[in-house]
């Protein structure tokens, strides 16, 4: 009787680690299932796209960046036309005031070398 009772349990360890053994193996291989999903979904489905939105990225930074220099280029040549316009505005009045003072200058010594000769 006890030796049947010993194989009992001795059958009874073997099933278990039998049914861990499988249920083990069952993990694992659920896990390597998994893995390869992640694994195929990553570099066929995420990686073109990260990729693509990279380049979206790049160009969009691109293209702010092409178009803030050109306002930053618009502002210096408004600035710098604005400036010459000043310029030349002040050396058309100062050129303007000199002429009529030089001629006001000039008609009065010609007066005075007149009135000298009669």
């Amino acid at each position: 009787m006890l030796s049947n009772l010993a194989a009992i349990r001795f059958t009874e360890a073997n099933r278990r680690y039998t049914l861990k053994a499988c249920f083990d193996a069952l993990m694992k291989h659920k896990e390597i299932k998994k893995y390869r999903l992640l694994h195929h979904a990553l570099t066929n489905d995420l990686n073109p796209a990260i990729a693509s939105l990279e380049k979206t990225n790049y160009d969009k930074s691109k293209e702010i960046l092409k178009t803030s220099q050109y306002r930053a280029g618009c502002i210096v040549r408004t600035m710098l036309g604005k400036r010459l316009h000043s310029f030349f505005q002040k050396w058309r009045c100062v050129t303007s005031q000199f002429n009529s003072g030089l001629n006001t200058k000039l008609k009065d010594h010609i007066i005075k070398l007149y009135k000298a000769r009669l």
